[in-house]
């Protein structure tokens, strides 16, 4: 896994600190920003270390069922 590498259908699979959340690919765990648990995403890594990697959406694929409508504009 490299930096700005484009990672397509990554599903986020838990919540983790700072608002970040966690999906695993090949193996390796992705702290990914701007998602939810459920969510299936295209990602691009941001930072890379040798067990880790942060990534932030590109795209969301399938929306998770814990997304809702805001009630005001």
């Amino acid at each position: 896994m490299k930096k700005n590498q484009l990672i397509s259908g990554v599903f986020i699979e838990d919540i983790a600190n700072d608002g970040k959340t966690v999906a695993r690919h090949n193996g390796k765990v992705i702290f990914v920003s701007g998602a939810l648990p459920g969510d299936t995403c295209n990602i691009q890594i941001t930072r890379t270390k040798s067990d880790w990697a942060e990534a932030r959406v590109i795209e969301i694929e399938k929306k998770s069922e814990h997304r809702v409508d805001p009630f005001c504009s």
